[in-house]
């Protein structure tokens, strides 16, 4: 009898303790806190639809989501409703270096369908492997493939006659088949610049939407009459001894040879700043100013802005502006 009630209490007693130690591992819950878009309370956080831009005079440092309502100091140059017609353009981006022994006839094709087609192309050199190169040359390698061609350029970042780059000498004819391929340009752009005490450039875009997309923009900062001395600004020049040239003569290397459209910065990412889903939208206008400190090494009076518009996932150039710095280029 003793043995089945000392049996009983033994149970009784590891009942007890089995019941207490698992009382003692129980963790106390913790609230949650939204997860990683949440404010520690437990709340996801709220989506602030407002304006996202620094440079605006209306910013909201708390804007999740920009609502295209972003305000800014104009000097009213620009009309804030899209045009009816809209000229398309083409950007020129030339592949070039003062290594390259060809590369003054290359430069030469383009300006000359800049003069062919006035207000229509945009001419940009990209310099490779001298003093003037930027971080450009590279990104443009992952959008066209490996550039292997000096000169070479390409048109609107286009495929025209089976090719995305090709030699810059077919520039007129290029250009042409763009802008008469396309009567009714999907965008236009405006922009309105000003440098301020700070010698910083302020570039206030406007990109007027005709037609639907996803849309970034990109802007550059280019140079005329670069000058410099020694390698990498001297021109190399195959067409020394060629009389029918109108490099003939002018030395191998150029000495005090002029660079002109140089690309020297960009404002925007490499791939442009996407447009917020209310600016993509048809019959709209979407603004946004980028803003760049000028390097004491430019001369500003020979600086202009070039912005254009390339579709997010072709990477195509839409449309394209160009505006010397200090001034404002309205729709055109």
């Amino acid at each position: 009898m003793n043995i089945l009630k000392n049996a009983q209490l033994l149970i009784c007693l590891l009942a007890i303790s089995f019941m207490v130690g698992c009382a003692g591992t129980e963790e106390t819950p913790q609230p949650n806190n939204g997860g990683s878009g949440g404010n520690g309370n437990g709340n996801p956080t709220p989506t602030v639809a407002n304006c996202t831009d620094p440079l605006a005079t209306n910013y909201n440092k708390d804007a999740t989501t920009d609502d295209c309502g972003c305000t800014y100091t104009t000097n009213g140059k620009v009309p804030e409703t899209i045009p009816a017609s809209i000229t398309q353009k083409v950007l020129i981006e030339e592949f070039t270096g003062t290594w390259c022994g060809y590369c003054p006839s290359g430069a030469k094709s383009v300006h000359d369908a800049e003069l062919k087609y006035p207000h229509q192309v945009i001419g940009v050199g990209i310099h490779y492997r001298d003093k003037m190169e930027t971080r450009m040359f590279a990104h443009l390698e992952t959008i066209l493939g490996n550039i292997n061609s000096f000169p070479g350029a390409t048109f609107n970042r286009k495929t025209v006659n089976g090719s995305k780059v090709s030699h810059p000498g077919n520039s007129n004819r290029n250009s042409g088949q763009i802008i008469n391929n396309t009567t009714s340009p999907k965008l236009g752009i405006a922009i309105e610049t000003n440098v301020n005490s700070s010698n910083e450039v302020e570039v206030l875009t406007y990109v007027g939407i005709k037609e639907k997309g996803e849309y970034a923009i990109t802007v550059y900062l280019i140079e005329d009459k670069v000058v410099g001395q020694g390698n990498g600004y001297d021109q190399a020049n195959y067409h020394n001894d060629n009389s029918s040239s109108p490099f003939y003569q002018k030395g191998n290397p150029i000495k005090g040879y002029e660079h002109n459209a140089t690309l020297r910065d960009i404002l925007t990412d490499l791939n442009g700043f996407e447009l917020p889903t209310c600016g993509q939208e048809a019959d709209k206008v979407y603004k946004r100013m980028f803003k760049l400190k000028l390097d004491d090494s430019y001369n500003k009076d020979n600086c202009r802005i070039v912005a254009f518009v390339t579709d997010k996932t072709s990477k195509e150039v839409i449309n394209s502006q160009v505006v010397k710095v200090g001034e404002t280029q309205a729709w055109n």
